[in-house]
């Protein structure tokens, strides 16, 4: 590996031996760039992430892998740690491999070289994070389930008037919060307690009863129950959402209220 001259110190033997070998076997993707952010070298870990050769990388610059969307914020974050504003830079981002696929990492910048501009060279180090992406998704997957699993059983239990079962699916520190957006009367504060959420939730039942219809939706990427006026109730329009936080055993521990129409206009 060979690094673009500098006016530091140069290392000894041993210190230029042992920072190679590790240049070459981590397991992080390792690579020095350029002023302006074009690939001078990667070691083993980097070049397989992309799928490049050695040769082909160092025809890329750092904003030729990134995607489309994500480069004019790279631009202004590179340009001023290029101009010394900024001593590093790190963020989570998508490289686009050669073959055009899309890798999720977390990558960080930093200058290692040189005193004027034209003179530097930067340290880019990543981290794959495909593995932890695809935890996270099925994470959410799991919470997804298990939030609809609870929807799903308080609205039997609401329908069907069964308190002892409502009553099984909160917790008994649960918390009812209303957003109107300061658009729609609402709630202006947090209701807090198994008791008191569940008077506000059979009230509003009792006040609507079949005039309101209650469909399954996703709000925001989450699952949640559209409250809509049917039919039955054309001088009054009635529109709001409810989605809930459960916990690990799949008991409501927050209910929130959608309200304001504004926020409502997507589902």
């Amino acid at each position: 590996m060979r690094l673009p001259p500098t006016d530091e110190p140069k290392l000894s033997v041993e210190e230029s031996t042992g920072q190679c070998s590790l240049f070459e076997n981590s397991t992080l993707g390792i690579a020095i760039t350029n002023s302006t952010f074009r690939f001078l070298t990667a070691n083993p870990a980097f070049l397989k992430m992309l799928g490049y050769s050695s040769e082909e990388l160092q025809q890329q610059s750092f904003l030729d892998i990134c995607i489309d969307e994500d480069r004019d914020e790279y631009r202004v974050a590179l340009r001023e740690l290029r101009e010394g504003a900024r001593l590093q830079y790190g963020t989570e981002t998508r490289y686009q491999r050669k073959d055009g696929t899309l890798l999720p990492v977390n990558t960080y910048f930093s200058a290692v070289s040189g005193r004027a501009p034209t003179q530097l060279t930067f340290l880019l180090v990543t981290v794959d994070i495909t593995a932890r992406r695809a935890a996270e998704d099925a994470l959410r997957a799991a919470q997804s389930e298990l939030t609809s699993r609870a929807l799903e059983q308080f609205l039997m239990c609401l329908r069907a008037g069964n308190v002892e079962c409502l009553e099984r699916l909160l917790t008994s520190d649960v918390t009812s919060i209303s957003d109107g957006g300061g658009e729609v009367s609402a709630a202006a504060n947090v209701i807090r307690g198994r008791d008191k959420v569940l008077r506000l939730v059979r009230k509003t039942a009792e006040r609507y009863g079949d005039s309101v219809g209650m469909l399954f939706c996703s709000l925001n990427g989450l699952p949640a129950v559209l409250f809509e006026s049917t039919a039955a109730l054309p001088h009054l329009v009635v529109r709001f959402t409810m989605h809930a936080d459960v916990d690990a055993a799949g008991r409501i521990r927050r209910l929130n209220f959608v309200l304001a129409p504004s926020k409502l206009t997507r589902v």
